[in-house]
């Protein structure tokens, strides 16, 4: 790429995310407006995200994503703004008491941002699996029973119905290099008035220590973990610590909020649709963001707040989480069958349901995977798999090293140190965090599907010790030493002598930018005669035409006869390990692909290489 191209493409993006966030700020706020109580622009942000994915759940039961829906949400944005223009621009002004030396670094940090997302996209399940989601939902309505053409299609994730709406007129077919910076973009503003205050020595509130000591996590964020592609891990793990540190600020007043003395705010309704929002990101994190949602709600009742307010703001997050898991579930029962595919229970008897035997397997080679990538169903079962997954798990500093040590080391000073007042409730969100890593250890312990527990489990048990070492010692350089000590493992953790050669260098090396890589694939009838683009010498379909499979079910067939539309259903046994035996193309052997590269089919329909 040429000099010229790289700021053009920078500045691109840094306008589209300006006009994102601007957009979903005025969502957000025609509802918290409602309340007439007061809320900050980053509330309007992340309650905006939410309010949008339920729109564009409930659209994309009955049409597909596309620019029509994106002006909606774009009036509806605009709405918000003009009614509620005045507060939003007092609030925009405010956000200048942090300094100009914070917004600087921020801004920084946002450029550097914009700068990766140009990158190519190399994220191996959006080839496999991210980017065909994504086609499909910005060509039909929610299409019945894609699972049976691709068991991974069955996985239901509302980030690909983001990436599909950014994905639209000038930027057709790049959203997945626009949503993830976003959410890091806007992680940085929601942490970022608590850190200054902490760097400054101006506070003792473990919210904002809290939010200081995720300096750690979202620093490898920005500099290392992807942000282009169709990842679900990276949006739930950032909408789950937004809502966590929402809790923990109101644990940390709940004092104050039982005797009356603070002023009323809708922060635990925020939090408790944004727990809601991170199940209908990622599956996996249900049973963290569940559990921290009735710890919301319990929260919620036990405060004395006027009667009719509470019921109000109890009902709102209530019923806009329901709305989002119905929407939610809604497009899993139509994609596979079930409304938590893989899990099989709660299957609706349709006649596009996916297997039982399918649904079993998936799971099972999810652990398999989560314990011992690459390893054979065999090597994975029992306990001695553990060995070798502590010795992988430990080489993650992000993902493991840090926030272990930082617990380790938390709870020795919790331990030692003064004891905690009894203000300190805030204490009380470990056990979900607990409970959700027991769980996960389990089921599928690799660590990128537990970020937010194993980061809040570090974050609380530091607070606790730091708040109980600073009230014994009243040192006043034992703040900055703190700090000192999180800019310190944040730079450890993103290796900085490394960035420039392994990061930034080879992003100004790399070829024509935003664009898709390209597979080959053969197109394959089935025995019913329905033509699939069949991929060959690997898994991934990338941008292929629909309908792509790395798997080639010979008993695959339309629901309705030439029109993809009302779906798919397959006779096919459901376990994979049987499907091999339907899984080669006429006249090909089971194990040969080779024999497709000679054929005139697969010169004529050649996509390009990879």
């Amino acid at each position: 790429m040429t000099n010229d191209m790289v700021i053009s493409l920078v500045l691109l993006i840094l306008v589209m995310w300006a006009a994102c966030a601007g957009l979903l700020i005025g969502v957000g706020s025609i509802v918290l407006g409602w309340f007439r109580l007061k809320y900050s622009i980053i509330d309007s942000f992340w309650i905006g995200l939410a309010l949008s994915v339920g729109i564009l759940q409930i659209w994309h039961l009955f049409e597909p994503v596309d620019l029509t829906v994106d002006l909606l949400l774009v009036c509806i944005g605009a709405l918000g703004f003009v009614r509620n223009r005045s507060r939003l621009l007092t609030m925009l002004r405010q956000t200048g008491e942090i300094g100009f030396s914070a917004i600087g670094i921020y801004f920084l940090v946002v450029l550097s941002l914009a700068f990766r997302a140009i990158g190519p996209c190399e994220h191996f399940d959006t080839g496999l699996y991210g980017a065909t989601a994504v086609r499909w939902i910005v060509t039909y309505p929610v299409v019945p029973g894609l699972a049976n053409l691709h068991g991974r299609l069955g996985f239901n994730s509302s980030v690909f119905l983001c990436v599909a709406a950014l994905g639209q007129g000038l930027w057709r077919n790049a959203g997945h290099h626009l949503f993830h910076g976003l959410l890091v973009s806007g992680f940085w503003a929601t942490i970022a008035g608590g850190t200054v205050r902490v760097f400054r020595a101006r506070t003792t509130s473990a919210t904002d220590w809290f939010h200081a000591i995720l300096v750690i996590p979202c620093t490898y964020w920005t500099t290392h973990a992807r942000v282009v592609g169709t990842m679900t891990d990276l949006p739930a793990t950032i909408v789950c610590l937004v809502a966590t540190g929402i809790l923990v600020k109101e644990f940390e007043d709940a004092r104050s909020a039982e005797n009356g003395t603070t002023e009323v705010t809708p922060n635990i309704a925020i939090a408790m649709i944004l727990l809601a929002l991170a199940i209908t990101f990622k599956l996996s994190i249900s049973v963290f963001a569940g559990l921290l949602w009735v710890t919301g709600l319990v929260l919620h009742l036990q405060f004395a707040r006027p009667s009719k307010l509470r019921f109000k703001l109890i009902s709102f997050a209530i019923t806009i989480s329901i709305i989002l898991i119905l929407g939610w579930a809604s497009r899993g029962i139509i994609l596979s069958g079930y409304p938590f595919y893989p899990q099989s229970f709660g299957g609706i008897d349709v006649n596009w349901k996916a297997s039982i035997l399918s649904c079993k397997w998936m799971i099972a080679w999810i652990r398999s995977w989560a314990r011992t990538p690459m390893a054979d169903l065999a090597d994975t079962q029992g306990y001695h798999w553990i060995g070798g997954w502590i010795r992988r798990s430990i080489l993650g500093r992000e993902e493991f090293q840090i926030p272990v040590g930082l617990t380790l080391i938390g709870g020795i000073g919790f331990l030692i140190s003064e004891r905690p007042k009894k203000g300190h409730r805030w204490l009380f969100l470990l056990i979900p965090a607990v409970v959700s890593l027991i769980f996960w250890f389990i089921q599928a312990p690799a660590p990128r599907f537990a970020e937010a527990a194993l980061w809040t489990t570090a974050a609380i048990l530091s607070i606790a010790a730091i708040s109980g070492i600073m009230s014994a010692n009243k040192n006043p350089w034992l703040p900055r030493t703190f700090c000192l000590a999180i800019v310190l493992i944040a730079a450890w953790c993103t290796a900085p002598h490394r960035l420039l050669s392994y990061v930034y260098l080879p992003l100004l090396r790399s070829g024509e930018p935003l664009t898709m890589p390209k597979a080959r694939v053969v197109p394959t009838k089935t025995t019913s005669g329905l033509v699939v683009f069949w991929r060959r010498n690997g898994q991934q379909c990338w941008d292929a035409p629909l309908p792509c499979t790395p798997y080639y079910d010979k008993t695959l067939r339309l629901r309705q006869e030439g029109d993809m539309r009302r779906g798919f259903d397959s006779d096919a046994p459901g376990s994979f390990s049987d499907l091999r035996l339907l899984w080669a193309p006429p006249n090909c052997p089971v194990d040969d692909a080779s024999c497709l590269s000679q054929s005139k089919e697969a010169s004529d329909f050649d996509h390009g290489g990879e």
